[in-house]
């Protein structure tokens, strides 16, 4: 699953639109529709903004999967 489409899944769990995504995340609204759509990838800042307003990992929103902290 690509990234956007991660950010997408995990945004409707919390029942967000793009715009709350964007607020909460501190980016803007196209650019959530731009990752979502595949358009545009997000920069590692914008990864680490997205995981905490998320409350996950950058490795879930690259892998879809959580990775455990001792690799196991």
């Amino acid at each position: 699953m690509s990234v956007g489409l991660i950010i997408a899944k995990k945004r409707r769990e919390f029942g967000w639109s793009q715009t709350d995504l964007a607020n909460k995340a501190g980016l803007k609204p196209p650019t959530i529709s731009q990752y979502e759509s595949g358009v545009r990838s997000p920069s590692y800042e914008a990864l680490i903004k997205l995981s905490n307003a998320f409350g996950v990992t950058t490795d879930y929103l690259i892998t879809g999967e959580e990775i455990s902290e001792t690799g196991l």
